[in-house]
């Protein structure tokens, strides 16, 4: 999915800011401390399971913060994306939105997706209020989560309960996190050559792969074969130094023994080889970047 629209409100410098019309790429143009890094910093915000800092809430002329931080995007899910159906919107259930709002002591969480017309069927969760709701639509409740929910589609199915899009709070960005882009920094010092930024654009994609999120806790965890192939490393280097331990309990008297445990980055080890069609070396190094300090100056969102 990519984001196709961005509105702010009362996030830092933008009081009431929207942004539509986006595509695949968009680039944000303007003056030193216009706010173009506070526009990639609440995409970053908006997607990821971040909380908001004091200094994000907007500082009023009189100099108090604002009460609350409003951001919402609006998504083009694509083919390719695994979003299920509940959190679709639109005619063609081809769009994604996603709000979150932020005060000083709370934070909610809300998606335009397939609601219920019997609205308390939106947070159809905590097994007494399952149980509850099943019951005043003359069903006995099952005892485990899963099968309350399979009664709850049931429900639908008979034509008791309707489906209706509307916004529905979502309890934890978890359930959600498997489904969202990513975002790439990449900073003004790994902006030197195009070599240099498509190797980083290549790892970050490589260690995605590799290390996909949890569907539950949206946390990266690696693929089951490389946990097999990490150990495997581990085994036979320690096999060779267990060979060479003689040689060095000579040298090394007080030696009993040795292991190691290596760090394996499976990630830096995808290199490629990319010649760009200029005839001639490309090189930024001497290019003005506009600042001084390091800081993200080019942030794309992709798939996982």
């Amino acid at each position: 999915m990519y984001l196709i629209e961005l509105s702010l409100y009362n996030f830092r410098c933008f009081e009431n800011f929207k942004l539509d019309d986006l595509n695949k790429l968009a680039i944000f143009i303007g003056e030193n401390d216009a706010g173009k890094t506070v526009l990639l910093e609440a995409i970053a915000l908006l997607i990821g399971n971040q909380s908001c800092s004091t200094d994000d809430f907007l500082k009023t002329p009189s100099g108090a913060k604002a009460d609350e931080v409003v951001l919402e995007g609006v998504f083009q899910v694509e083919p390719h994306d695994t979003l299920t159906a509940e959190y679709k919107s639109g005619m063609g259930k081809e769009l994604f939105r996603l709000k979150k709002r932020f005060t000083s002591t709370s934070s909610e969480i809300y998606v335009v997706g397939q609601g219920y017309t019997d609205g308390r069927f939106n947070d159809f969760t905590g097994a007494g209020q399952q149980k509850t709701l099943l019951k005043e639509y003359g069903i006995t409740p099952a005892t485990r989560e899963p099968e309350r929910k399979a009664q709850r589609d049931e429900l639908v199915r008979s034509g008791k309960l309707s489906h209706r899009e509307t916004e529905v709070k979502i309890g934890q960005f978890s359930v959600l996190a498997a489904f969202m882009p990513r975002v790439i920094r990449v900073a003004s010092t790994d902006y030197i050559t195009p070599e240099s930024l498509i190797q980083q654009t290549l790892r970050g994609v490589a260690a995605s792969v590799m290390s996909p999120p949890d569907p539950k806790s949206g946390i990266p965890k690696e693929v089951e074969n490389l946990v097999d192939l990490r150990q495997r490393i581990e085994e036979r280097v320690n096999e060779e130094i267990q060979k060479a331990k003689a040689t060095l309990q000579r040298t090394h008297p007080k030696l009993r023994d040795i292991r190691v445990s290596p760090l394996i980055d499976f990630a830096r080890s995808v290199t490629l080889n990319y010649h760009p069609k200029t005839g001639h070396r490309l090189s930024l190094q001497n290019r003005p970047m506009g600042r001084s300090r390091d800081e993200p100056v080019f942030t794309s969102l992709a798939p996982v």
